[in-house]
């Protein structure tokens, strides 16, 4: 794949694309934004794109026969952002919407075209969403991440689907039209010195609700270890995506339902100021800290799903365990977070029960 990008030098305009293509299969992903901020206040936002997704899996009887969906959304996006920065805070205020088109073909379980076609293949949606942004946190010289403060992200979506039969409009497995509210809150508290940086104190909790009838089990995740793609390579390794209801230790669908919850309790201390490359080697290492952490989290509803899957409240998940982040210089140019960590999880949800989990993630978990 490749993915160009771009800006001017007074930062009026601002562009990106990306385009990929599957070694199988023959599919095409990509897409392109732009970004004008040549009026200072608000800023004008617009994206096209096509992606595939997991749309899902069933079981058809009697043979047993699993099927996988896969989706294909191409959408086109705009948006406003209202910004008012002060001097020990930043408030941004969002809307936005746009249409999209969803092509959802059936899989067998060896990934490829099944016997079998949906009665209604072929979907249109038209979204709409509203977001606030407060930001008061800040960092010190030779901290990585938040020193002190506090980040609230409060944020709502209305996804309608677009033509829906009048017999099917409102029927729950029919009419995929939703609404959620999301929610997050982060911070940050100082503890004390020792070593090159202070030790902090970091908090994040998550929270989301889901209605109408297209709010299936499966629109919220509950589990797994938050990151993002690494960029220094190009092969985006390590497999890391952000992640809204985090629990490490876990899958990232160890809890699911159109209700969901995460919470997490850091202390973050300094382990090593390194700053230092390998002779003329394109590669520096800066720091590196080290993390102890409590995760926790729960996701569930409808209690019986329109195919008749249930999913009620269960006990919540948990796990404790530690990580090492090391910051690199790559390139010359490149900032790059790697986090490798262990966690124990403290509640059994699959055969491995509670045995303890490894990962390798880019950046910081919050």
């Amino acid at each position: 794949g490749l993915q160009p990008g771009g800006r001017d030098l007074v930062g009026r305009h601002a562009w990106g694309a990306v385009a990929r293509v599957t070694p199988t299969g023959s599919r095409c992903e990509g897409g392109a934004s732009y970004a004008f901020s040549g009026l200072a206040n608000p800023i004008f936002s617009l994206s096209v794109d096509q992606r595939y997704e997991d749309g899902g899996q069933f079981v058809l009887e009697p043979d047993l026969d699993t099927l996988i969906v896969l989706e294909r959304r191409r959408s086109v996006d705009g948006s406003v952002t209202f910004l008012a920065p002060r001097w020990r805070h930043d408030l941004r205020f969002t809307v936005g919407g746009g249409l999209s088109w969803e092509r959802r073909e059936l899989l067998d379980e060896t990934l490829g075209p099944a016997d079998f076609t949906l009665a209604r293949p072929t979907i249109r949606f038209a979204t709409y969403r509203a977001s606030v942004n407060f930001n008061s946190s800040r960092t010190h010289a030779f901290q990585m991440g938040t020193t002190r403060g506090l980040a609230v992200f409060l944020g709502g979506s209305v996804q309608q689907e677009l033509a829906v039969p009048d017999s099917l409009s409102g029927v729950r497995g029919a009419d995929r039209t939703a609404a959620d509210v999301t929610g997050q809150l982060r911070g940050a508290i100082p503890l004390w010195g020792g070593g090159h940086a202070r030790h902090v104190l970091a908090l994040r909790a998550s929270g989301g609700a889901a209605a109408g009838p297209g709010a299936g089990p499966l629109w919220f995740r509950v589990g797994g270890a938050s990151g993002r793609r690494e960029s220094l390579t190009g092969l985006e390794l390590f497999g890391g995506n952000f992640l809204f209801f985090p629990v490490r230790g876990y899958e990232t669908s160890s809890r699911f339902g159109q209700y969901a919850w995460s919470a997490t309790a850091e202390y973050r201390f300094p382990l090593w100021l390194v700053n230092r490359g390998l002779r003329a080697w394109p590669v520096h290492l800066d720091r590196a800290i080290g993390a102890l952490f409590f995760d926790t989290g729960n996701g569930w509803g409808p209690a019986v799903s329109a195919t008749g899957f249930e999913n009620p409240l269960r006990t919540a998940i948990a796990s404790v365990g530690a990580e090492v982040t090391a910051e690199f210089l790559g390139l010359y140019d490149i900032v790059l977070r790697v986090r490798g960590g262990v966690g124990f999880p403290l509640v059994a949800t699959t055969a491995q029960g509670t045995d303890p989990r490894f990962w390798v993630r880019v950046g910081l978990p919050f």
